[in-house]
């Protein structure tokens, strides 16, 4: 916690000597290495925190977050879903696997994790703007608007969902409140290049 990953590492490997059987020293190992960027290290770790505790689904999406972090998606898949099966009621387990799905294209199987991680927490932005990309990129504006709209009512300053928001009704067909949007956008606290972009928008749109 105080940032000292070298002793932190020195304690931890001093337990799991002193107890080999202790899953959590070696997941704690895991969790220095993953943060550090030592992916080969961090599996191994957790490999064996995971073996050791057969009912732990925190360890098991840890690898997940390794094998993603890899390049490993298959494998990344594989881990969250173990994390799942012993933590069905886990809302971030369930919106890493959407994700990795959507990723791998498998956008079925993503739209129903979504939606089943919403069930269990229908605030949860992170999966509400995934969910939201998802219907926006396969051409469901109105779910995608829907969602953002409820995006907007949590998080009213959430540039990235205005935007989506901003590109769901343009693609709708509505030119004035994909107007009305983009110019609430100006009003944020934007970058350069989103600015441009947007200002670039706003006056096609007028110009219609």
């Amino acid at each position: 916690a105080l940032g000292q990953s070298e002793a932190a590492l020195v304690s931890f490997r001093t337990a799991a000597r002193l107890d080999p059987q202790m899953a959590r020293a070696f997941a704690n190992i895991g969790r220095v290495y993953l943060q550090y960027g030592r992916l080969l290290d961090a599996m191994a770790a957790l490999e064996r925190a995971a073996a050791l505790d057969g009912a732990n689904g925190d360890f098991r999406a840890l690898l997940g977050q390794c094998y993603e972090r890899a390049g490993k998606l298959a494998e990344a898949v594989d881990w969250y879903g173990e994390a799942i099966k012993r933590a069905p009621e886990s809302v971030e387990y369930r919106n890493n696997l959407a994700y990795l799905y959507q990723q791998l294209g498998r956008r079925a199987e993503a739209q129903r994790l979504y939606l089943s991680a919403l069930e269990r927490e229908p605030e949860r932005v992170e999966t509400l703007f995934n969910l939201g990309l998802l219907y926006l990129e396969d051409g469901q504006y109105a779910q995608a608007i829907e969602v953002y709209l409820k995006i907007a009512a949590i998080d009213p300053a959430h540039i990235d969902a205005q935007v989506n928001l901003a590109t769901a009704w343009l693609n709708a067909g509505q030119r004035e409140k994909a107007l009305a949007v983009y110019e609430k956008v100006l009003l944020l606290d934007i970058g350069d290049v989103l600015r441009a972009k947007v200002l670039t928008q706003v006056r096609v749109l007028r110009a219609l």
